[in-house]
């Protein structure tokens, strides 16, 4: 039972105040013709024409005994993505709903641009009982990942989220590239299938570039994340010039901030606030004992203390502060 009532995303929320011009849905037959969508695969991509078709391939190759859609965003690219969206569509169209979205609609965190409206709109529009996510640089080389991972969540009701493996590709300006491990630990989103939680996404998710850790946060309370590696790797493609790579270790953690605050912001007065507040100052901690902020302490804590003053914190945060490093 909560005491306050958290503001959930639902389409007239989005149409109303952030839809200046409409997203164009390219004519299919997947909502008459695949019925009874077990799993919803979503894909968001701008700017991907060089790993589009991998991921997109990657996704229609697997081999299930249930139905599937595929769901695109295209975040009107200013490359030959869209036409390669498109090409894909007209091709499959009892498998994919493609959504042409309008750089006019585009969200803002930061002061820099970023795809989470497009994430939120697939979430909106899923049908399966579960999602499954794949990014538009990304791809899946296990034909067998959604089967796998399906019957995973339905023998497991514990279980909210599976995972696989992953293998990073850093690709370089020229071209080339180089692999890193093999990785199982916790999620990167193209690795997962979870339950399907479209009604369950507060307002604040609109204002972070981290839908997928704020993701993971929603998802909590519903059970467990586990992970299975009988599967092949997910390619986690990272091309040098990507948001993350391109942004300074101060702004990340702006980024890193912002997510902790707006996950405060939702449930705040609820049955999670103390989970919320707890992981919201922790960070004050984090930049105090972590060695990787060496040279820009003092502007994290100083960024840290001015929007945990906003939100009436600050004597819970250094409370909290000295019973961690002295307890």
């Amino acid at each position: 039972m909560t005491s306050r009532d958290i503001k959930y995303i639902s389409m007239d929320y989005i149409d109303e105040n952030f839809i200046k011009k409409p997203v164009l849905e390219y004519p299919n037959q997947v909502k008459t013709e695949n019925k009874n969508v077990d799993v919803s695969v979503f894909m968001c991509t701008y700017n991907q024409e060089k790993f589009i078709r991998d991921a997109i391939e990657g996704i229609l190759s697997q081999q299930t005994n249930f139905n599937f859609e595929l769901l695109i965003s295209e975040d009107e690219s200013s490359d030959n993505t869209r036409d390669i969206c498109i090409e894909y569509a007209k091709n499959h169209p009892v498998k994919i709903r493609l959504f042409l979205h309008n750089r006019e609609n585009n969200i803002e965190v930061l002061g820099k641009p970023c795809g989470i409206l497009p994430h939120v709109y697939n979430m909106l529009q899923a049908r399966g009982k579960y999602i499954a996510v794949c990014a538009g640089d990304d791809y899946w080389i296990d034909k067998y990942k959604l089967q796998n991972q399906y019957d995973y969540l339905l023998d497991h009701s514990e279980c909210s989220l599976v995972y696989q493996q992953w293998q990073e590709k850093v690709i370089k300006d020229d071209g080339s590239f180089c692999f890193g491990k093999i990785l199982d630990t916790f999620p990167k989103a193209s690795t997962s299938m979870f339950m399907n939680f479209k009604d369950k996404m507060p307002v604040q998710m609109l204002n972070v570039i981290q839908e997928d850790a704020y993701r993971w946060f929603i998802l909590k309370p519903y059970g467990s994340f586990d992970c299975i590696n009988n599967l092949k790797p997910v390619i986690v493609n990272t091309p040098e010039d990507s948001l993350t790579r391109s942004l300074s270790h101060f702004d990340l953690f702006k980024h890193n901030l912002n997510l902790k605050r707006n996950i405060y912001l939702a449930y705040k007065d609820t049955n999670r606030d103390k989970e919320a507040k707890e992981q919201y100052v922790k960070i004050i901690y984090s930049v105090i004992t972590d060695k990787g902020y060496s040279g820009i302490r003092v502007r994290c804590l100083h960024e840290a203390f001015t929007s945990i003053f906003k939100d009436n914190l600050i004597m819970f945060t250094v409370i909290r502060v000295f019973q961690t490093i002295f307890k």
